[in-house]
């Protein structure tokens, strides 16, 4: 089955079962996710045939996409692209119980990662058809505009997005540490009319990496709180394990050289805490704080 029934609304990414018990088999709820963040309810206890067909197709209980929820509304989106969906996990399920003799189907919440590395938080009723109450836990820097000189800077409300697709870390029900890709300030070049007045009507100059000494690295992010810490890595991050304690982390970089790219795994230490107020973290071996 197509459980969306357009192509316009993207590429299956991922299917879960919307369970937080992986034992549990019995909800027959799957969750289907799209490349441009559409998502789509599917009920497999629940068939039926359609006319002139034999096959049973399971119900499609309810289907919304990331742009039509009010919780990322209120926030400006980068393009569709990068709110595709990465990754989603299962953090919370109340299972299915009896109030008199009607049974009530059990409330979810899941955690999302988008292609932009954005970590959203949703929440619904699968018996309500209603759309999830979400909220935006992590997103990337907005882009800072700049004049010619470059040398003042005005606040824009448009998210940077990453060179690459985010790699996820980890986000499973047990987690308190949630780990994306870093996504650097995108700058965006103003032309003015005297070098000194910057001219907000004017078209930009497109977008530009930034010149600073900001460079790529992992954004490890607490559910319970906290500011965002930074591991800087040289290299395009592809994959991430780690440990159950959240202790140690393994990242497999790729590193370009002058002729060719070599790929690599790094050991790291993830002891993030709150001590006496200040969250530190170490890598490979080097404590830092992270406020410096």
């Amino acid at each position: 089955m197509n459980p969306l029934k357009n192509a316009r609304n993207g590429g299956i990414t991922e299917i879960v079962h919307l369970s937080a018990n992986p034992g549990d088999e019995k909800s027959g709820l799957i969750l289907a996710t799209t490349s441009i963040g559409w998502f789509a309810l599917i009920d497999i206890n629940n068939c039926s045939r359609k006319s002139f067909s034999s096959d049973l197709t399971p119900q499609v209980m309810k289907t919304w996409s990331l742009s039509q929820l009010g919780g990322i509304r209120k926030h400006v989106m980068p393009s569709s692209k990068w709110m595709g969906v990465e990754k989603v996990y299962v953090w919370a399920d109340k299972p299915k119980t009896l109030i008199g003799n009607q049974p009530v189907k059990k409330c979810v919440t899941l955690g999302v990662i988008t292609s932009g590395g954005w970590i959203i938080s949703l929440r619904f009723d699968v018996a309500k058809d209603v759309i999830p109450i979400a909220r935006v836990l992590h997103r990337s820097p907005t882009v800072l505009k700049c004049d010619s000189t470059r040398t003042n800077f005005y606040n824009d409300s448009t998210p940077s997005v990453p060179d690459f697709a985010s790699v996820h870390g980890k986000l499973d029900s047990a987690a308190s540490l949630l780990v994306v890709t870093k996504t650097n300030t995108m700058y965006q070049v103003l032309p003015d009319s005297d070098k000194r007045v910057l001219d907000q009507s004017i078209a930009s100059s497109g977008l530009i990496n930034s010149n600073s000494k900001e460079k790529g690295g992992l954004t490890l992010i607490s559910r319970r709180g906290g500011d965002p810490i930074t591991i800087p890595i040289e290299g395009k991050l592809k994959h991430l394990a780690i440990h159950p304690d959240n202790e140690w982390m393994a990242a497999s970089i790729l590193v370009p050289h002058e002729s060719q790219t070599t790929s690599t795994i790094q050991l790291m230490s993830l002891r993030s805490r709150i001590v006496a107020g200040k969250r530190k973290t170490t890598k490979t071996g080097q404590w830092r704080n992270a406020s410096s």
